[in-house]
This record gives structure tokens, sequence and C-alpha cells, in this order.
């Protein structure tokens, strides 16, 4: 069941995320989508963006 948008901030946010660097947090999830604009290499599409977000949760739990 996915529920509504996990906001970094938020009370269900920062349990799961812990401790962090906000601009370094920033910077892990926009960069890949801004990174590719630049290049000219695709447009980040929402599938893009679910997976970017995964990941960077995938490896917040991780360390």
């Amino acid at each position: 069941m996915r529920r509504g948008p996990l906001r970094i901030g938020s009370d269900r946010g920062l349990p799961r995320l812990g401790e962090f660097d906000l601009e370094l947090a920033l910077t892990q999830l926009v960069g890949p989508i801004v990174f590719a604009k630049l290049i000219g290499i695709e447009h980040a599409t929402p599938a893009d963006c679910v997976r970017i977000v995964d990941d960077f949760l995938a490896a917040r739990a991780a360390s």
C-alpha cells in the first residue's frame, strides 16, 4: 500500500531518514535530473524520479 508523499522534514520522513544534511540530500535527489537535462541525454519521467528517490532511501537505510 503506497501512502502519500514522504516529505523530508515531516513527522514520517525524519524517523525514516535519520540525521541528514539537507543540502547534500537535495544534491543527491536533484543532481541526476539536472545532469541529464544539462547534457541532453534524456528527460526525467515520473518513473525515473521514483527510482531516484527509492535509490536514495535505500542508500540511507544501508548507512
